[in-house]
């Protein structure tokens, strides 16, 4: 079950932070979400060591398929010999095309000598808190759509 950070009260008006955290102990994940006007900052950390591993930045655009459904597309900075590049990405993918905003990801997860199960549940728990944070919080402030930008 995931646990729930409230909002941060800004000194001013300013961005509305929400965090969402699960898993015990070498497996334990956060998302924090920052919203930036129509826009969003998708923090991901956890296991024993949080960093930054990876970085992405996309862009809603109308789906290539079919110009009616939204879609994004994105760009991708690791740090070398690290492995949160594809967790980066497809959180911000996802949460592009769920908000209609630009969307940044930082995304930071490490235990030393971890197994494969356990890797797996730490993707697994972080893919499952993105999908969460954008349900609870997502649409507040939805941007302004596909081709906008």
């Amino acid at each position: 079950m995931a646990t729930e950070g409230g909002p941060m009260a800004p000194a001013g008006p300013g961005p509305e932070t929400h965090a969402l955290a699960a898993g015990e102990g070498r497996t334990r994940v956060q998302v924090t979400g920052v919203r930036c006007g129509p826009d969003l900052v998708l923090v991901i950390t956890g296991g024993t060591h949080p960093h930054v591993g990876a970085v992405s930045l996309a862009s809603p655009r109308p789906s290539l398929r079919d110009p009616a459904r939204r879609s994004a597309t994105a760009s991708v900075l690791t740090v070398l010999g690290h492995k949160e590049d594809e967790l980066a990405r497809w959180a911000a993918l996802e949460a592009a095309r769920v908000t209609g905003g630009q969307v940044a990801v930082a995304a930071g997860i490490h235990v030393d000598a971890a197994t494969p199960e356990e890797i797996e549940a730490l993707v697994a728990t972080a893919r499952d808190l993105v999908r969460q944070w954008l349900e609870r919080w997502g649409t507040e402030g939805e941007g302004p759509g596909p081709g906008a930008y």
